[in-house]
């Protein structure tokens, strides 16, 4: 009463299996095949002979080869492309199933159809071969030498929204331009070459960023200008006619814009006048390679300015202006005024003060026991008795050691304090 149902996995078996492929292969003696429906074998006698079988179909094989062939399907959305052991290619747009005959057929393969939006378009070429005369067709002699490979090779584009399915004698053209870098450290204003393949060309107005490097102003400043550059495409023929990497093109076309721009400033200036960067007016040479290639350049935009490493402290000294040159000239008088000389030498150092370390030609004339000058502490520390260091700094061998504490005229030992310093410290 109960239904039983057996799921066969084997490919080899003939009845209630799954189909078999071109991976089942035998040599048969003596015997039978049973071929299903949807199934194609091929099968080789002694003598070599070639026959195919079609299913639904039970075959009776004497001292012959099996061979089962595969099979290929194509939906609505799909093609095949089969290539006949003669040389002949061709298309076939599906739905459609077709088994592969090694007799005839070298390889089958089955493609997608390219679908395209209405803002895409594709370059497709197509090899038109002439037809000859009646004449020249029924007698090979009659062709001119010229004439037996003589064919031609038309350019057309396909715009979306469609859906493409190209024939045996076309092909797609395949752009490579510049892009971004694929490496994660890359920013995106760095543009490498061939780094952007594709088939499908986008109509819509795009933007592209770069980053101008290693431009140098009036006075030899290494600067580099970040940029974005607005464009469309007007004329895909023209494009296709007169450039090969359009993005190479605007780069090129722009770093000479912008170093002609830098070389005639000084820093200062490139600053001051960084708004003429986000008009066209000071891209000339852009502006003229894009109209000459079928690209129209809308808008391009500053995006900011950076200084090689070796300049950035020459660049904050720039923007500070005439605050560091105030602390400049404040250093050099204070560093004036602190100098001793050999006259204040022995007061200085008798009474503890805090000067500088003398040249080593103002000491070259004082005795040994002279040449001992106090190092300076943080201004507002008490001086502790005894806890000041002084140096040798007349000696090769600089050797710490305590300063000896002041004597008032009883004998007493005395420590200076911040209030009691004398009016010249």
């Amino acid at each position: 009463a109960g239904e039983i149902s057996v799921s066969v996995s084997d490919p080899s078996m003939a009845r209630g299996g799954d189909f078999r492929d071109g991976s089942y292969r035998k040599r048969v003696f003596f015997g039978k095949r049973t071929v299903k429906e949807g199934e194609v074998c091929a099968i080789w006698n002694l003598q070599g002979q070639h026959k195919l079988v079609v299913g639904p179909k039970r075959q009776w094989i004497f001292a012959s080869d099996v061979r089962f062939l595969d099979r290929f399907t194509a939906d609505q959305n799909e093609y095949l492309v089969v290539r006949h052991r003669s040389g002949q290619k061709e298309h076939l747009r599906g739905p459609l199933m077709m088994h592969c005959d090694p007799i005839h057929h070298q390889n089958i393969f089955v493609e997608k159809g390219i679908a395209l939006e209405n803002f895409e378009a594709l370059v497709v070429y197509r090899q038109v071969v002439p037809i000859a005369t009646e004449a020249a067709s029924t007698s090979k002699a009659a062709l001119l030498p010229h004439q037996k490979n003589d064919s031609s090779v038309i350019r057309r584009i396909v715009r979306g929204p469609t859906l493409f399915f190209p024939d045996a004698n076309e092909w797609i053209h395949k752009f490579v331009w510049h892009g971004n870098s694929k490496e994660k450290s890359s920013s995106p204003g760095e543009k490498v070459p061939r780094a952007l393949q594709f088939e499908k060309l986008s109509l819509t107005p795009k933007q592209l960023y770069y980053d101008v490097k290693g431009a140098r102003t009036f006075d030899d400043a290494q600067i580099s200008i970040s940029l974005m550059i607005f464009y469309n495409l007007a004329d895909v023929e023209q494009m296709l006619d007169c450039t090969q990497d359009p993005i190479g093109d605007f780069v090129n076309a722009v770093c000479a814009d912008v170093m002609e721009f830098a070389s005639q400033r000084k820093y200062e200036e490139v600053l001051s006048s960084s708004s003429m960067l986000s008009t066209l007016d000071t891209f000339p040479i852009l502006s003229a390679r894009a109209t000459g290639i079928g690209y129209v350049v809308e808008k391009v935009v500053y995006r900011g300015l950076t200084t090689a490493g070796h300049h950035r402290m020459e660049t904050l000294q720039v923007r500070g202006g005439l605050r560091c040159e105030r602390g400049s000239a404040l250093l050099a008088n204070s560093r004036a005024r602190c100098r001793p000389s050999v006259l204040s030498l022995r007061r200085r150092s008798a009474c503890g003060g805090w000067i500088e370390r003398p040249s080593m030609r103002l000491l070259a004339n004082v005795p040994p026991w002279m040449r001992s000058v106090t190092r300076p502490t943080p201004a507002g520390a008490l001086h502790r008795r005894n806890t000041s260091r002084s140096f040798d700094i007349g000696g090769s061998n600089a050797r710490p050691r305590p300063r000896p504490p002041r004597r008032s005229s009883n004998g007493s030992s005395l420590s200076w304090s911040n209030s009691r310093r004398p009016e010249w410290i």
